[in-house]
């Protein structure tokens, strides 16, 4: 068993969906309690980068744009909880592009 305890460990239940169905934002983890898991957690430590077409809807407000991620990685950990993974974030940073896709985002960071 693991020594790792943390904010879910401590709150209610939160009751799952009972068949397999696509994921909604907002809506509870499907439950995946039958899944045989090693008491091994890993953690993904997760550098997030953002494009100037998130940063421009959220007006250049890095403090809005981030706890918005954050709601956004809240919502994944939400799911990957059952099956022993976290998303740690180390920082989210703006790209100054427009659109940043894998292959622009390995572009850019060749430049760098």
């Amino acid at each position: 068993m693991s020594n790792i305890t943390d904010q879910y460990e401590t709150d209610e239940k939160i009751p799952r969906r009972s068949r397999r169905e696509p994921a909604v934002w907002g809506e509870p983890a499907p439950d995946y309690s039958g899944v045989q898991l090693n008491d091994y957690i890993h953690f993904l430590h997760t550098l997030i980068f953002v494009d100037s077409k998130i940063t421009n809807h959220y007006n250049s407000n890095m403090d809005n744009l981030k706890k918005n991620v954050m709601k956004l990685v809240q919502e994944a950990n939400n799911y990957f909880y059952q099956i022993n993974v976290r998303i740690i974030v180390v920082d989210i940073l703006q790209t100054h592009c427009n659109n940043l896709s894998l292959y622009s985002f390995e572009e850019f960071r060749s430049r760098r």
